[in-house]
């Protein structure tokens, strides 16, 4: 949160100087600390929707302070010098300013007030919220002869939803530049009419109405969450939120920070899932532009607010960028973030698309992770017609929508687990490079994958030796089945963890070494966790 706070105050102040006094901006103030707060860590339901406080507790995410909210005092404060407040960020303790120059430098002399960075100009922000309603007849979509069926067989989407696994249960969080006529079509219908809607907002204008402009979330929308003859989504039975993020008319650092707020937003409802088709390297404001080197998964702002989403437990499934033809070449924030997803497009003949953006990040690190189609992805625009259309924009929300489904299929993984499970599943996972990353990732029917209780008890997997007498344990299957992914664990009797991993594919008719070398002796209980099943092996070591 604090490395955020480099603008020197009097950098701001040269550069308001510099522009007309009346003109109103849009402003971030970064505030110096949560003293005094009138929530606690320990009442998380005062600020955390119940949803988001039982996801974090079911794969061991700390609420800590960067959950807390922006200290009401120091809103206030701004606010008493006739300046507007928008939102406030919890995660780095600031707040959304739309004001006159003049203003901002008197709000940059607060104590409580570390810095202040100029984000935009103009005002955008309103306070008159605007409601949408729905039509009483959804209007039908006007195909094109263009059809779903390539970019779902790539993933072997349909296994996935034969075994029943179509999202249902999970939350996926759109961000994205609008999604006029999402509300209007047939093929994004139950979307609405079975409440799959859970929330929207609009964090460019505070209107309040996310279909009035900008079909390209429809269009990403649709990749996931579409149930029609010539359209499915990879993840049609999944809920959705809804945010406005991207400012479609211009390009401003406001944009990363608007992500920032949809993510806490989000976060604060109970998203599972975080899809964004949008990408920042340069800006309107050559000022504002980044370089290559930045792309190191620890400098953008939209980077520093995905390594956040992930840190409070969500998956955040990411657009690698369209830049791979230009000059720029490689992806864009938040691209290079840690853990996530950074999915990148192939063609229908599996080869890449030419404006794929290619890794690595300036770190090293392999990027894209995946790819899906997004050469010829069939998806709805906001006229309700289903065409093809380009772009990572698509290959990303349809890698979002199938995460979506297998952890539905796996929900004891965590955010990093489930991001690992799907690189192992994709098709050069052991052999990944910065074009394709891992590969297309392939669903494998959970029929042949998972154990029964009965199986179980067969011994088709088994630990030995036990009673321990070395430093080494070993599991070791029958060659029957496959066990993917197996989540294993060692406790204590206090239920202490001291070991976990995820083995993403067990090797069959191999032994699979454990080191128990920090244990003293004792009683130890050895879990093992496989989608439907759940098998505890009492361990003694001598």
């Amino acid at each position: 949160m604090t490395n955020l706070k480099s603008v020197l105050f009097i950098a701001l102040t040269i550069y308001l100087n510099s522009v007309i006094q009346a003109q109103s901006n849009r402003y971030m103030v970064f505030f110096t600390d949560k003293l005094n707060s009138e929530f606690s860590v320990t009442n998380p339901l005062a600020f955390l929707s119940q949803k988001s406080v039982d996801r974090k507790a079911a794969h061991s995410v700390v609420i800590d302070e960067d959950d807390l909210p922006v200290n009401q005092i120091y809103v206030d404060s701004i606010e008493s010098l006739a300046a507007t407040v928008f939102f406030t960020s919890r995660w780095m303790n600031a707040a959304l300013v739309q004001t006159d120059s003049a203003t901002a430098i008197q709000i940059g002399q607060f104590k409580h007030v570390d810095s202040i960075w100029y984000v935009a100009p103009g005002s955008k922000l309103t306070k008159e919220y605007l409601s949408y309603d729905l039509p009483e007849t959804f209007l039908p979509a006007n195909n094109t002869n263009a059809s779903s069926e390539v970019q779902l067989e790539m993933l072997n989407v349909g296994a996935m939803h034969e075994d029943g696994f179509k999202g249902e249960g999970i939350l996926i969080a759109v961000l994205d530049g609008g999604f006029m006529g999402a509300n209007l079509y047939e093929p994004l219908r139950h979307v609405f009419e079975d409440n799959h809607l859970i929330a929207v907002k609009d964090f460019t204008s505070n209107g309040g109405d996310p279909f009035l402009y900008s079909g390209h979330g429809t269009s990403v929308l649709s990749t996931i969450a579409s149930y029609d003859d010539h359209l499915k989504g990879t993840a049609p039975e999944a809920d959705f939120i809804l945010c406005v993020t991207e400012d479609v008319s211009n390009e401003y650092r406001i944009e990363e920070f608007n992500w920032l707020l949809a993510a806490e937003f989000a976060d604060s409802i109970g998203a599972d899932i975080i899809s964004s088709s949008l990408g920042y390297s340069t800006f309107t404001d050559a000022d504002m532009d980044y370089e290559y080197s930045d792309m190191n998964g620890e400098t953008t702002i939209i980077t520093k607010a995905s390594n956040l989403a992930m840190k409070k437990g969500m998956l955040v499934v990411t657009s690698a960028g369209n830049e791979g033809d230009t000059n720029w070449k490689y992806i864009t924030a938040p691209g290079d973030g840690i853990d996530n997803l950074t999915i990148g497009s192939i063609q229908s003949n599996y080869e890449r698309s030419n404006f794929s953006s290619y890794g690595p990040s300036a770190d090293g690190r392999i990027k894209p992770d995946l790819v899906a189609l997004g050469t010829g992805t069939t998806v709805l625009n906001a006229f309700g017609k289903i065409q093809k259309a380009n772009g990572t924009s698509f290959s990303g929300p349809l890698v979002a929508g199938f995460a979506a489904g297998i952890w539905q299929a796996n929900p004891f993984l965590s955010n990093v687990e489930l991001a690992q499970f799907i690189r192992s599943m994709a098709s050069q996972h052991d052999d990944p490079d910065n074009v394709f990353g891992y590969g297309i990732p392939f669903f494998v029917s959970t029929d042949s994958n998972v154990l029964s209780l009965g199986e179980l008890s067969s011994d088709i997997i088994n630990v030995y030796p036990n009673p321990i007498t070395g430093n080494k344990i070993y599991l070791e299957t029958n060659g029957n089945a496959k066990i993917y992914p197996l989540k294993l664990s060692i406790v204590d009797l206090r239920g202490v963890l001291l070991y976990q991993t995820i083995i993403s594919k067990a090797p069959i008719n191999e032994k699979i070494e454990i080191d128990f070398s920090m244990s003293q002796e004792g009683i130890y209980l050895l879990q093992l966790r496989c989608n439907k099943f759940y098998k505890q092996v009492k361990l003694f070591k001598n």
